[in-house]
């Protein structure tokens, strides 16, 4: 079926970003994909963009619709035919338009499923709250423009940002279909970016240590653009091999609950336990880890998984622990529960059931 090229307005979108161990990103990639780095560092994050007036481009704009959307996506890049591409592949899209999501991966590409949006806008302050058809939260950023970046951002300044994020004007998302993505590459007339300082933040993807152990994703930065005329051109199919990565976002859709902190302010970290002040971190993978077999299951400890810098507490003192398993899945189990491994790990030994 030839899908039209669709014509529209953005009026918000934003481009809310973290900054991400690669290793832990590329567990989450289908290949042939793989994180388009700045410093050493992947980015994967959140597009929340309200369309308006979209429609074939032959209509007026008056016969549009409108809609708010998100997309949890990941900065890509990957070879064909010997040449290098860049762009995102975007995990799960989901739309306040019911419209949306039956038409989505049928008429257009990329399947999108259902959700609420709450949106407060005014002078310069954005709140945006996404809400699972299930009643989970998925996405919760409020915040308001801004003259410069965060400090503490892999980019050096909003033009390196800007330019980053403008050659990611194609994305491909999970289809209908088994091993197949399909693709859309956004055209805009203009491009433009400002930064949004933030003042609360929550992502259930982002914030899920089962997928991104506790240190490997920190909040980096918040684009806004606004006003933006452009079009979604289609592009062909891409055959893919490998999970997509979203297991704990699919759990929110059907109810379940997953292994997700507490939501947390922009700048503020995480730990272990409330009266924890020493916060586990992802090392180097030189560095090596205290036992040889895995916590979780009894397989060898695999050196190529980073370990885990643990701290404990109990009434003997305080104690640092570097921490193997056998692969990510185990990996995320023990970061979910550091304090329950520790003392396993000590005796080189498993979990009971492992």
């Amino acid at each position: 079926m030839r899908i039209p090229v669709l014509r529209g307005l953005i009026e918000r979108r934003l481009l809310v970003n973290y900054r991400v161990d690669p290793i832990v990103l590329s567990r989450l990639l289908p290949q042939p994909f793989r994180p388009k780095l700045v410093g050493g560092h992947g980015v994967a994050g959140i597009c929340l963009i309200r369309l308006s007036a979209i429609r074939p481009r032959w209509l007026p704009a008056w016969c549009g619709v409108s809609s708010e959307n998100a997309a949890h996506r990941i900065a890509v890049e990957w070879t064909a035919d010997g040449v290098q591409h860049e762009g995102v592949y975007i995990l799960r899209r989901d739309s306040g338009s019911r419209l949306n999501s039956w038409l989505g991966g049928r008429l257009f590409p990329g399947v999108h499923g259902h959700a609420s949006f709450t949106v407060d806008e005014c002078d310069g302050h954005i709140a945006v709250n996404v809400v699972a058809a299930s009643g989970a939260r998925l996405v919760t950023v409020r915040g308001k423009v801004a003259a410069a970046l965060p400090a503490t951002s892999i980019f050096g300044s909003l033009d390196e940002a800007s330019r980053y994020f403008a050659g990611g004007s194609v994305g491909y998302s999970p289809a209908h279909g088994p091993n197949r993505l399909d693709g859309m590459r956004l055209a805009n007339e203009t491009w433009r970016v400002e930064p949004l300082a933030v003042d609360e933040l929550a992502s259930a993807w982002l914030e899920d240590a089962t997928l991104f152990p506790i240190g490997s994703a920190n909040y980096d930065c918040t684009l806004l653009m606004r006003n933006i005329c452009h079009e979604w051109h289609a592009v062909a199919p891409m055959a893919c091999r490998g999970a997509h990565g979203m297991r704990s976002l699919r759990g929110l859709s059907s109810g379940k609950r997953s292994c997700s902190p507490p939501p947390l302010r922009a700048g503020s970290s995480r730990c272990y336990r409330d009266n924890v002040t020493l916060e586990p971190i992802m090392q180097n993978l030189s560095q090596e880890a205290a036992n040889t077999i895995c916590p979780v299951c009894g397989a060898a400890v695999d050196p190529m998984v980073q370990v885990i810098i643990a701290a404990h507490v109990s009434e003997e003192g305080d104690g640092i622990l570097r921490i193997g398993t056998c692969c990510a899945e185990c990996r995320g189990m023990v970061a979910c529960s550091p304090d329950l491994y520790y003392p396993i790990v000590l005796r080189n030994g498993v979990a009971v059931g492992g």
